[in-house]
């Protein structure tokens, strides 16, 4: 199967000033006293409504079907996710299924994928190339969805999501 039809994943990759966990963390809204934060930059983004979700972030899904978790965020070292790590991070990954996903759902990922673009000092890599919008994202999108559908599968649906369980 082939991934952007199922999901897709979009790199932010920091140009300077890379993020500790503890910077990383304000991202959720408030700071860690665990963790020593040197930068409030991620306080940016408490209006996206990211959360800890088990040991990784993400915006919890607002609609009644679908998938628990609408938008994952995982912090990135050496392009590769990564967990129980104080960082620095290289960069963060927005992962998004579509086939999981609600097509509402779609607004979550443009308006996170916006604002990261806005506040970030980033590299936006998708699919192994540099962009600077959300087209070529959307495009993508829109693929998976009319692949699904043309399966009779709407996407965020049980049916949705019990495909991508027995493919787990």
């Amino acid at each position: 199967m082939k991934e952007n039809l199922e999901s897709i994943s979009i790199d932010f990759v920091f140009q300077k000033n890379r993020p500790s966990f503890g910077d990383l963390f304000k991202i959720v809204g408030f700071e860690n006293p665990n963790f020593i934060s040197e930068s409030d930059l991620f306080l940016n983004f408490t209006d996206l409504n990211i959360e800890q979700v088990d040991d990784y972030f993400g915006i919890r899904n607002t609609e009644s079907v679908g998938d628990d978790v609408a938008l994952w965020v995982f912090p990135l070292v050496s392009n590769e996710e990564v967990f129980h790590h104080e960082g620095p991070f290289d960069g963060v990954r927005l992962y998004y299924n579509i086939l999981t996903n609600p097509i509402i759902n779609i607004s979550v990922l443009e308006s996170t994928f916006k604002s990261f673009q806005k506040h970030l000092a980033v590299s936006v890599i998708y699919k192994l190339q540099k962009i600077d919008s959300f087209f070529l994202i959307k495009e993508d999108i829109d693929s998976g969805i009319k692949y699904w559908k043309g399966k009779g599968i709407t996407p965020g649906s049980e049916d949705a999501l019990m495909l991508r369980d027995s493919n787990e």
